[in-house]
């Protein structure tokens, strides 16, 4: 495993907010997290999301989630929906993202749940986003 951290990169010309987080993931990490990406005054609050958690052990449980959510929808409402997927690996994390997708009162439109060890993810995430076939993701994503 990763040693722990995020990364970020903000795509303002396509409005989307990329993210991973590697190593232990706890509440208050999570929170910090969230507000260390969301520090860069291009971001907006309807930008798309992907949110890498492929490399996480995930150490929240289901009110660890619902207050990360409610968390979220304090601090950055939207105005509608927006696009958010998260990366990941296993049935586990899976289960909890949706959980967590539930408990933001379904605040993106069509959430996806890509598996890392899915074949042509590059296309299936920049299709899913909108993106154009020549789009380059994030070198730190490795979703190739």
């Amino acid at each position: 495993m990763k040693n722990s951290g995020m990364q970020h990169f903000l795509d303002a010309n396509v409005r989307c907010l990329f993210i991973q987080i590697t190593g232990l993931l706890d509440l208050p990490q999570a929170k910090e997290y969230a507000r260390r990406a969301r520090l860069d005054p291009r971001y907006e609050n309807d930008f798309d999301v992907l949110t890498d958690i492929s490399f996480c052990e995930l150490k929240m449980e289901g009110n660890d989630l619902r207050a990360f959510a409610d968390f979220m929808n304090k601090n950055w409402p939207t105005q509608g929906k927006i696009k958010g997927a998260i990366l990941l690996q296993g049935q586990f994390a899976h289960g909890m993202a949706r959980m967590y997708d539930a408990y933001t009162h379904h605040r993106v439109n069509r959430p996806a749940f890509f598996h890392r060890e899915k074949p042509d993810l590059y296309k299936e995430i920049c299709s899913y986003f909108g993106f154009p076939t020549d789009y380059q993701l994030p070198e730190f994503l490795d979703a190739k």
